[in-house]
């Protein structure tokens, strides 16, 4: 393809933009292409690349099935345009996924970009394809889908720069998430609707320390499908807060005790976590 994987990764870090995630990608894939091969030919890959893997963003959960054919599909496609072979280019994307998603822990998100783009050229390679190619491909799958997926929003903005607060709309109580990413990575809709109904229902700005991170809860936690967030304790009657989060439209959650305690609540009951009754004293659109 004609490019190399740290290339990718300097040149594109700054094209992704707060656009739908396959233009977004397409965009952010055309400018480093055409950065890194000084063509109009490179820059047309580039963004077939991106908008592939931005648009495999959506779909499923981070670690489904799913998310894994939709890679294994964008880098078949991207190898092929490229006059490459589909069966490198979809293997390099799933063994740069695969590296994303084991390297949850792993705070420098370049760091992470660079191990995705080796295990790239190493699943190219397997398959019967060039290193130099995989480790592109992989890269792509790592700027355009895991960076796009946290630079996407607000939260995940304030998240990735480091910034523990979010602004919160007029006479809504301020939500801080804190800021150490990808370790905390701040909740979408419509976790974080729930969960700013929830302060404001309870009249407390709150301190969040979970959200829809990757790794370090329980198997199968609903924090992995972006369905759970965690708390720190605030100033108020349990009773209060559980009415609250459950009349916010969460249906489990309770008082984790153990290690750093905080509040758990999740949109589902299950996996160990018991259902919560909301209180019909409360009205939802009265405290949002």
């Amino acid at each position: 393809m004609g490019m190399s994987g740290g290339g990718i990764l300097s040149n594109a870090a700054t094209a992704i933009t707060g656009l739908g995630s396959a233009v977004a990608g397409a965009a952010g894939g055309f400018v480093a292409g055409a950065i890194s091969t000084g063509n109009a030919n490179g820059a047309m890959q580039g963004a077939l690349s991106g908008g592939l893997f931005g648009a495999a963003c959506s779909v499923g959960a981070d670690s489904s099935i799913q998310r894994y054919v939709a890679h294994a599909a964008a880098g078949c496609v991207s190898a092929v345009a490229g006059s490459g072979r589909c069966g490198s280019g979809a293997a390099a994307a799933v063994f740069g996924k695969y590296a994303t998603n084991v390297t949850g822990g792993i705070t420098d998100p370049i760091a992470r970009g660079v191990v995705a783009s080796v295990a790239g050229g190493v699943g190219s390679m397997i398959a019967g394809g060039k290193f130099e190619n995989g480790a592109v491909t992989a890269a792509y799958g790592y700027l355009f889908n895991e960076l796009q997926r946290y630079l996407g929003s607000g939260r995940e903005r304030y998240a990735l720069a480091g910034y523990g607060s979010q602004v919160a709309n007029e006479g809504d109580q301020n939500i801080t998430w804190k800021p150490n990413y990808p370790a905390t990575i701040p909740v979408d809709d419509p976790a974080a609707d729930a969960l700013q109904c929830t302060a404001n229902c309870i009249g407390r700005d709150l301190y969040a320390t979970g959200g829809q991170e990757q790794s370090g809860h329980s198997k199968n936690s609903d924090h992995y499908i972006d369905e759970a967030v965690d708390f720190r304790s605030v100033n108020a009657t349990a009773s209060k807060v559980l009415s609250c989060a459950a009349n916010c439209g969460y249906e489990g959650g309770w008082f984790e005790s153990w290690k750093k305690s905080h509040w758990h609540f999740q949109l589902r009951a299950g996996n160990g976590v018991p259902q919560i009754t909301p209180d019909p004293v409360i009205k939802r659109d009265s405290v949002r």
